[in-house]
């Protein structure tokens, strides 16, 4: 039958180990009194303690004295004779103390002396002696404090001490711990305490019946209420009437508090050909952690934002990659060039963690948004203020898919405002953003809700370019930057490529499928290395399938 304790270090502190806690003995005879023991198996009833004592949970102001060298809060009856704890028998005394529970005989001279000042009260056995002939005279002490620690402490030990119990047992008789029964544990200037602490430690059932070749689960729980941060140290102990293994220790932690992480993430990052709807996310371990242990399922983004379970989840050294869906993110981060974003997510079997990134997210903030349905062809118009001066221009996408692939409806837009032509191709997950760009890069964007494109209607006309054209639009000559407007009659893949006088290639501006329908691009003035372009003469070339197309530019330095 194996009996379960769970103990926290520091809650009986140092009896699983049998380790020595300091001995200091306490001489009360002097000053302390003396109580009328004497005999053998004899109880001195109603002792003051001094103050509230606290035990199992309950609490006591007095106690009562055995001769047999124990001592209970509430129980009356000498038992002279010692057993295991805890133990359910009505030989055993409730809630009790032994320090070396003996049969004992005081006749007439041997005695108990008990002092008790506002927090610490002392009871010593002082000369007693064995009841059995030659079992030898000894000399021990309970120290009770305030705080709930007990101390047994023993000054002279002189004779047999294999015959006794050293333990504590509750009121239930149902709970209790055993430090040496029936062994030779007890030697002159050993001392050993009990210490209450934080119970966060505790098993269920802690005690039941396996038969030979069986097994039994047994619950162990960890409480941190009330625990401050840090690590704690327990363990289990299993006492059984197995021969071979009488009893197994098992060391158990709790780390209370969040273990800190590195978080990495840029909502305003995206890959606009694939996978558009996510925001990408590392999450990095301190070292010695296994990032595979981290539970996918607890990972949130502000508490509310869990890992998209479309997307993939890869790992590399201390790092755990993933994906947040976009729209979420955009919908819990608030505005603002240093924007706190906190993960939160549990590593399997361990502890919690914890990690902040500051992001940016400036939008621009569109003054009407697109309604919810359109008709394939139609032309809205989109007007919005800026993030701020420090805009150099704005870019507007299209996804006919939720956001999975995008495509450019106008680069580098300097203006406040634009047309956007309703693709042809119908859709019930439409999704438009508009993305704020200045020097450093993208500042932040915004996207409107799901819009629905109707088919085009049997019959109905709808106004498209009637031909292939590229024309640069705007100052000429540019000064720094020109816009130029490429007129698409049908869905085409094209490429559009600035050049110098020379022929030389200077920047791509373009390599994708354009839908039919009026596209702004935006030449910055840079090359594809990243320097300037110079004052002079450029031209800019659409190819679509054979088909060239150009257009000039004069650039101004």
């Amino acid at each position: 039958m194996p009996l379960l304790a769970a103990f926290p270090k520091g809650f009986f502190d140092d009896l699983v180990a049998r380790r020595m806690t300091v001995f200091q003995w306490i001489d009360i005879a002097a000053p302390a009194y003396r109580l009328p023991l004497t005999g053998n198996d004899r109880m001195y009833q109603g002792v003051p303690i001094g103050f509230s004592f606290p035990f199992y949970g309950r609490n006591y102001e007095t106690l009562n004295v055995s001769t047999n060298g124990f001592l209970s809060f509430t129980d009356v009856y000498p038992s002279p004779n010692n057993m295991p704890l805890p133990k359910d028998s009505t030989n055993v005394p409730t809630n009790l103390l032994a320090p070396f529970w003996d049969n004992l005989n005081f006749g007439t001279t041997q005695c108990t002396y008990a002092r008790h000042t506002a927090d610490q009260f002392v009871l010593s056995w002082v000369g007693v002696n064995s009841a059995s002939t030659g079992g030898g005279t000894f000399t021990f002490q309970v120290i009770l404090e305030a705080s709930g620690r007990i101390t047994y402490q023993y000054l002279s030990m002189a004779g047999i001490v294999n015959r006794a119990t050293v333990g504590i047992q509750n009121l239930e008789r149902d709970d209790g711990l055993t430090v040496a029964f029936d062994e030779n544990y007890l030697h002159d200037g050993l001392a050993t305490r009990f210490q209450l602490g934080p119970s966060w430690l505790s098993v269920d059932p802690s005690n039941f019946i396996v038969p030979p070749g069986g097994t039994r689960n047994v619950a162990v729980h960890f409480d941190a209420r009330g625990l401050a941060n840090g690590d704690y140290a327990g363990e289990i102990k299993v006492q059984s009437n197995d021969l071979e293994t009488p009893a197994v220790i098992v060391p158990v932690g709790l780390h209370v508090g969040s273990l800190d992480v590195t978080l990495d993430l840029d909502p305003n990052t995206l890959n606009r050909n694939s996978h558009g709807r996510w925001v990408n996310g590392t999450i990095t371990l301190p070292p010695s952690y296994d990032p595979h242990q981290i539970d996918i399922s607890s990972v949130l983004v502000q508490s509310s934002v869990p890992v998209d379970s479309s997307g993939p989840v890869t790992y590399s050294g201390q790092s755990l990659h993933c994906k947040f869906d976009r729209q979420s993110i955009f919908d819990v981060v608030p505005e603002g060039e240093h924007v706190p974003v906190i993960v939160t997510g549990r590593l399997v079997d361990d502890t919690w963690f914890a990690g902040l990134d500051v992001v940016r997210m400036i939008r621009p903030h569109v003054g009407t948004p697109p309604s919810a349905t359109y008709s394939a062809g139609s032309q809205v118009d989109l007007a919005w203020s800026d993030g701020g001066p420090a805009v150099m221009h704005y870019d507007l996408w299209f996804s006919a898919n939720d956001g999975d692939s995008w495509s450019l409806v106008a680069g580098g837009i300097t203006e406040r405002h634009i047309v956007w032509h309703v693709p042809l191709a119908a859709t019930n997950n439409g999704v438009l953003e508009l993305v704020a760009v200045d020097a450093a890069g993208v500042m932040g964007s915004w996207m409107s809700n799901t819009i629905r494109i109707l088919p085009v209607a049997a019959g109905t006309e709808v106004a498209l370019p009637l031909q292939l054209a590229l024309k640069h639009v705007g100052a000429n000559p540019a000064q720094g930057r020109a816009v130029l407007e490429l007129s698409v009659p049908k869905r085409s893949e094209m490429s559009v490529t600035v050049f110098d006088i020379r022929g030389a290639r200077v920047r791509s501006l373009a390599q994708r499928v354009f839908e039919p329908g009026w596209h702004r691009l935006e030449w910055d003035g840079l090359r594809d290395d990243g320097g300037i372009a110079g004052t002079g003469v450029y031209f800019v070339r659409a190819d679509c399938g054979g088909r060239v197309l150009s257009t000039r530019v004069a650039m101004l330095r």
